[in-house]
C-alpha cells in the first residue's frame, strides 16, 4: 500500500493568452477564451509553487512559439505592458513582498513600461 502525504501532491500552474477582438477594445464581449494554454505541472516535493516558480514560467513563455503573438511585437520584441489574472494564492498575490519583488524583477528583465496583477476576490 503507497502512503500519499500532502509532499507527494502535484501542483499545476496554467498560464492562457486571451485573445481580444480586432476592434473590439473597450467592449467586454470582444475579450475570448480563445488562445493558448501553458501547463507548468511541478511534484511538491521538489519544487513548491511560489513567485520564483511562477517567474520561470513567465520566461519560458516569453520563448514559447504559441505564445509569440501574445508577448512579442512582429519586430520580436517584449510587449511592454504584462497584465495577470490569478486566483489570489501566495505565490501570485501582490500583496505578498516576494511577489512585488518578482514583478519588479519582471519589469527589469524584459524592459516593461508597466505590470497590472488583477486578484480574484
Amino acid at each position: 500500500m503507497i502512503s500519499w502525504s500532502h509532499k507527494n501532491k502535484l501542483i499545476p500552474s496554467v498560464y492562457a493568452g486571451s485573445v481580444i477582438k480586432k476592434y473590439g477594445e473597450g467592449k467586454p464581449k470582444a475579450v475570448t477564451y480563445f488562445g493558448p494554454t501553458y501547463v507548468a505541472i511541478r511534484s511538491e516535493k521538489h519544487s513548491s509553487s511560489n513567485s520564483e516558480t511562477h517567474a520561470t514560467g513567465m520566461h519560458r513563455l516569453s520563448e514559447t512559439p504559441a505564445f509569440k503573438n501574445f508577448l512579442r511585437t512582429r519586430e520580436g520584441f517584449v510587449k511592454p505592458v504584462f497584465i495577470f489574472s490569478c486566483d489570489g494564492g501566495p505565490g501570485e498575490n501582490p500583496r505578498y513582498e516576494r511577489v512585488i519583488d518578482s514583478a519588479i524583477q519582471h519589469l527589469k528583465f524584459f524592459d516593461l513600461d508597466a505590470i497590472c496583477n488583477a486578484t480574484k476576490a
